[in-house]
Protein backbone atom coordinates (compact mmCIF):
# COMPACT_ATOMS: atom_id res chain seq x y z
CA UNK A 1 0.00 0.00 0.00
CA UNK A 2 1.52 3.06 -0.76
CA UNK A 3 2.48 6.46 1.48
CA UNK A 4 -0.78 7.94 -0.30
CA UNK A 5 -3.34 5.35 0.66
CA UNK A 6 -2.35 4.23 3.82
CA UNK A 7 -4.39 5.53 6.10
CA UNK A 8 -1.78 4.96 9.39
CA UNK A 9 -4.15 3.19 11.78
CA UNK A 10 -3.50 -0.19 10.42
CA UNK A 11 -1.27 -1.64 12.67
CA UNK A 12 -2.91 -3.77 15.34
CA UNK A 13 -6.17 -3.61 13.70
CA UNK A 14 -6.69 -7.56 13.03
CA UNK A 15 -7.24 -8.10 16.32
CA UNK A 16 -10.51 -6.11 16.40
CA UNK A 17 -13.80 -7.15 15.73
CA UNK A 18 -15.60 -6.39 12.14
CA UNK A 19 -17.73 -3.66 14.33
CA UNK A 20 -15.36 -1.90 15.32
CA UNK A 21 -13.10 -1.99 12.32
CA UNK A 22 -15.88 -0.85 9.86
CA UNK A 23 -16.39 2.23 12.53
CA UNK A 24 -12.97 2.86 12.30
CA UNK A 25 -12.85 2.85 8.39
CA UNK A 26 -15.99 4.77 8.59
CA UNK A 27 -14.57 7.56 10.30
CA UNK A 28 -11.51 7.64 8.05
CA UNK A 29 -13.26 8.05 5.02
CA UNK A 30 -15.33 10.99 6.39
CA UNK A 31 -11.60 12.78 6.58
CA UNK A 32 -10.37 12.04 3.53
CA UNK A 33 -14.34 13.24 2.30
CA UNK A 34 -14.26 15.90 4.03
CA UNK A 35 -10.23 17.45 2.76
CA UNK A 36 -11.76 17.87 -0.57
CA UNK A 37 -15.23 19.83 0.82
CA UNK A 38 -13.61 21.59 2.87
CA UNK A 39 -11.78 23.47 -0.21
CA UNK A 40 -15.22 23.65 -2.18
CA UNK A 41 -16.64 25.63 0.58
CA UNK A 42 -13.51 27.55 1.05
CA UNK A 43 -13.54 28.59 -2.36
CA UNK A 44 -17.11 29.60 -2.05
CA UNK A 45 -16.30 31.99 0.98
CA UNK A 46 -13.52 33.88 -1.09
CA UNK A 47 -15.82 34.29 -4.03
CA UNK A 48 -18.78 36.03 -1.45
CA UNK A 49 -16.36 37.84 0.94
CA UNK A 50 -14.73 39.47 -2.29
CA UNK A 51 -18.07 40.11 -3.50
CA UNK A 52 -18.92 41.62 -0.38
CA UNK A 53 -15.55 43.75 -0.16
CA UNK A 54 -16.37 45.13 -3.26
CA UNK A 55 -19.93 46.83 -2.11
CA UNK A 56 -18.36 47.78 0.91
CA UNK A 57 -15.90 49.84 -1.43
CA UNK A 58 -18.97 51.73 -3.31
CA UNK A 59 -18.92 55.11 -1.58
CA UNK A 60 -22.95 55.73 -2.66
CA UNK A 61 -23.93 52.57 -0.48
CA UNK A 62 -26.19 53.29 2.45
CA UNK A 63 -24.58 53.06 5.70
CA UNK A 64 -26.68 50.64 7.36
CA UNK A 65 -26.22 48.34 4.05
CA UNK A 66 -22.38 48.64 4.05
CA UNK A 67 -23.41 47.33 7.74
CA UNK A 68 -24.71 44.34 7.14
CA UNK A 69 -22.58 43.88 4.41
CA UNK A 70 -19.32 43.83 6.65
CA UNK A 71 -21.19 41.68 9.03
CA UNK A 72 -21.55 39.13 6.35
CA UNK A 73 -18.11 39.35 5.73
CA UNK A 74 -17.30 38.92 8.86
CA UNK A 75 -19.24 35.65 9.46
CA UNK A 76 -17.50 34.01 6.26
CA UNK A 77 -14.53 34.68 7.58
CA UNK A 78 -15.13 33.41 10.99
CA UNK A 79 -16.61 29.94 8.90
CA UNK A 80 -12.96 30.10 7.13
CA UNK A 81 -11.25 30.09 10.08
CA UNK A 82 -12.80 27.24 11.76
CA UNK A 83 -12.25 24.94 8.52
CA UNK A 84 -8.31 25.98 8.36
CA UNK A 85 -8.52 24.24 11.90
CA UNK A 86 -10.65 21.18 10.81
CA UNK A 87 -8.68 20.77 8.00
CA UNK A 88 -5.64 20.92 10.38
CA UNK A 89 -6.58 18.68 12.47
CA UNK A 90 -7.64 16.25 10.15
CA UNK A 91 -3.97 16.30 8.81
CA UNK A 92 -2.15 12.68 9.00
CA UNK A 93 1.04 14.45 10.00
CA UNK A 94 0.42 14.38 13.80
CA UNK A 95 4.39 14.24 14.63
CA UNK A 96 5.80 17.48 14.44
CA UNK A 97 5.88 19.96 17.31
CA UNK A 98 6.92 23.62 17.82
CA UNK A 99 5.28 26.75 19.23
CA UNK A 100 1.49 26.80 19.64
CA UNK A 101 -0.92 29.12 21.48
CA UNK A 102 -2.32 27.62 23.62
CA UNK A 103 -5.64 30.43 24.41
CA UNK A 104 -5.99 30.31 20.56
CA UNK A 105 -6.04 26.59 20.54
CA UNK A 106 -8.79 26.66 23.65
CA UNK A 107 -10.75 29.31 21.71
CA UNK A 108 -11.08 26.83 18.76
CA UNK A 109 -12.02 24.06 20.55
CA UNK A 110 -14.63 26.02 22.69
CA UNK A 111 -15.65 27.04 18.69
CA UNK A 112 -15.69 23.62 17.17
CA UNK A 113 -17.67 22.19 20.55
CA UNK A 114 -20.25 24.94 20.91
CA UNK A 115 -23.22 23.55 18.99
CA UNK A 116 -23.40 20.39 20.99
CA UNK A 117 -22.40 22.19 24.58
CA UNK A 118 -25.42 24.85 23.85
CA UNK A 119 -27.44 21.62 22.90
CA UNK A 120 -26.68 20.13 26.10
CA UNK A 121 -27.08 23.64 27.64
CA UNK A 122 -23.98 23.83 28.91
CA UNK A 123 -22.14 27.36 29.38
CA UNK A 124 -18.89 26.82 28.17
CA UNK A 125 -16.23 29.86 28.30
CA UNK A 126 -12.77 31.38 28.35
CA UNK A 127 -12.06 32.68 31.42
CA UNK A 128 -11.39 36.55 31.39
CA UNK A 129 -8.90 35.99 34.00
CA UNK A 130 -6.91 33.99 30.89
CA UNK A 131 -3.37 35.72 29.00
CA UNK A 132 -4.32 37.05 26.32
CA UNK A 133 -1.19 34.77 24.42
CA UNK A 134 0.32 31.93 26.05
CA UNK A 135 2.75 29.92 23.55
CA UNK A 136 3.41 26.05 24.63
CA UNK A 137 5.90 23.27 22.82
CA UNK A 138 3.58 21.20 21.29
CA UNK A 139 1.46 19.05 18.24
CA UNK A 140 -0.71 21.93 17.25
CA UNK A 141 -3.05 19.17 16.30
CA UNK A 142 -2.55 16.82 19.37
CA UNK A 143 -2.77 19.98 21.45
CA UNK A 144 -6.45 20.30 19.85
CA UNK A 145 -7.49 16.89 20.11
CA UNK A 146 -6.52 16.96 23.79
CA UNK A 147 -8.74 20.32 23.99
CA UNK A 148 -12.01 18.87 22.13
CA UNK A 149 -11.39 15.77 24.76
CA UNK A 150 -11.29 17.82 27.39
CA UNK A 151 -14.72 19.38 26.71
CA UNK A 152 -16.38 16.53 25.69
CA UNK A 153 -15.35 14.80 29.35
CA UNK A 154 -16.19 17.93 31.28
CA UNK A 155 -19.76 17.91 28.76
CA UNK A 156 -20.72 14.56 29.54
CA UNK A 157 -19.54 15.42 33.58
CA UNK A 158 -22.38 18.10 33.66
CA UNK A 159 -24.97 17.96 30.90
CA UNK A 160 -28.22 17.84 32.57
CA UNK A 161 -27.55 20.12 35.40
CA UNK A 162 -29.14 23.36 36.29
CA UNK A 163 -26.86 25.90 35.22
CA UNK A 164 -24.21 23.45 33.94
CA UNK A 165 -20.86 25.72 33.43
CA UNK A 166 -17.78 24.96 32.27
CA UNK A 167 -15.17 27.86 32.35
CA UNK A 168 -11.72 27.51 31.46
CA UNK A 169 -8.41 29.62 32.57
CA UNK A 170 -5.02 30.08 30.71
CA UNK A 171 -1.78 30.83 31.87
CA UNK A 172 1.88 31.17 32.17
CA UNK A 173 3.13 31.14 35.72
CA UNK A 174 6.59 29.72 37.92
CA UNK A 175 7.85 28.97 34.63
CA UNK A 176 4.88 26.32 33.45
CA UNK A 177 2.07 26.87 31.13
CA UNK A 178 -1.06 26.14 32.58
CA UNK A 179 -4.67 25.44 31.23
CA UNK A 180 -7.35 24.95 34.06
CA UNK A 181 -10.76 23.69 33.60
CA UNK A 182 -13.40 24.10 36.07
CA UNK A 183 -16.93 22.31 36.07
CA UNK A 184 -19.78 22.12 37.69
CA UNK A 185 -22.83 21.02 39.33
CA UNK A 186 -21.64 17.08 38.52
CA UNK A 187 -24.35 15.23 37.59
CA UNK A 188 -25.44 12.68 40.93
CA UNK A 189 -23.86 9.16 40.38
CA UNK A 190 -27.38 8.07 40.70
CA UNK A 191 -28.74 9.65 37.61
CA UNK A 192 -25.58 7.32 35.30
CA UNK A 193 -27.20 5.61 32.70
CA UNK A 194 -25.94 2.01 32.31
CA UNK A 195 -22.31 1.71 31.21
CA UNK A 196 -21.52 5.38 31.76
CA UNK A 197 -18.86 4.27 33.87
CA UNK A 198 -16.94 2.25 31.61
CA UNK A 199 -17.39 5.10 28.81
CA UNK A 200 -15.94 7.75 31.37
CA UNK A 201 -12.76 5.88 32.30
CA UNK A 202 -12.42 5.12 28.64
CA UNK A 203 -12.63 9.14 28.00
CA UNK A 204 -10.07 9.51 30.76
CA UNK A 205 -7.64 6.95 29.45
CA UNK A 206 -7.79 8.88 25.88
CA UNK A 207 -7.23 12.15 27.74
CA UNK A 208 -4.09 10.40 29.28
CA UNK A 209 -2.50 9.22 26.19
CA UNK A 210 -3.06 12.29 24.20
CA UNK A 211 -1.96 14.39 27.18
CA UNK A 212 1.06 12.78 27.03
CA UNK A 213 1.76 12.83 23.18
CA UNK A 214 1.92 16.87 23.56
CA UNK A 215 4.05 16.45 26.42
CA UNK A 216 1.58 17.49 29.20
CA UNK A 217 0.77 16.56 32.62
CA UNK A 218 -2.70 16.12 33.56
CA UNK A 219 -4.06 16.02 37.18
CA UNK A 220 -7.94 15.92 38.53
CA UNK A 221 -9.67 14.02 35.68
CA UNK A 222 -12.25 12.59 38.82
CA UNK A 223 -15.68 14.43 39.36
CA UNK A 224 -16.51 15.29 42.70
CA UNK A 225 -19.61 16.37 44.17
CA UNK A 226 -18.44 20.40 43.39
CA UNK A 227 -18.18 19.29 39.61
CA UNK A 228 -14.94 18.25 37.67
CA UNK A 229 -11.33 20.60 38.06
CA UNK A 230 -9.05 19.56 35.80
CA UNK A 231 -5.41 20.88 35.54
CA UNK A 232 -3.13 20.43 32.51
CA UNK A 233 0.60 21.74 32.50
CA UNK A 234 2.63 22.30 29.41
CA UNK A 235 5.78 23.03 28.60
CA UNK A 236 6.50 26.79 27.70
CA UNK A 237 7.94 27.74 24.25
CA UNK A 238 9.34 31.34 23.07
CA UNK A 239 6.77 32.70 20.42
CA UNK A 240 7.54 31.34 16.55
CA UNK A 241 10.33 33.48 14.99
Amino acid sequence: MSAHTDPGWSNGLGEVDDPVLSEVNRLWTIVQAFSNAAHTINNALQIAGGRAELIEMRESIDPDVRARVRAIRAQGERVAAVIEELLTYSRGDGSQSGPVDLVATVRTGLEMRSHPLSRARVAAELDDASDSVVWVQANRRGLLQLVLNLLVLAERCVAGQHQARVVLTVAAESGQSMLDMRCGPAAPTGEAVEGAADVMDAHRRVIRHLAAGVGADVEGLESGEAGLRVRVRLRPSAPPV
